[in-house]
């Protein structure tokens, strides 16, 4: 079984969390939502991709990261990452 470590919607704090956990060992899956996908063409008319189709910030905000690590290894996963920020 696994447990949700990490949830949001940043991209630097989803690898610096990945990045610990391998570090030590912790094995961990991840799961990316890209919450634009559905609704592109929408976005591209609302200005949220530019021109050239290259991401904004504002589409980039768009996707929500998800980390788990087996139950076993929550309590200790959970230290480890908290230490390091």
């Amino acid at each position: 079984m696994k447990k949700e470590i990490y949830c949001g919607f940043d991209m630097t704090e989803f690898n610096r969390i990945r990045d610990v956990l391998d570090n030590v060992g912790i094995k961990n899956t991840y799961k990316v939502v890209d919450l634009v996908t559905p609704s592109c063409m929408m976005s591209r008319l609302n200005g949220i991709r530019t021109a050239s189709g290259a991401d904004t910030s504002a589409s980039k905000a768009m996707k929500q990261y998800y980390v788990y690590v087996s139950i076993s290894d929550y309590e200790k996963a959970n230290i480890i990452i908290r230490k390091g920020r």
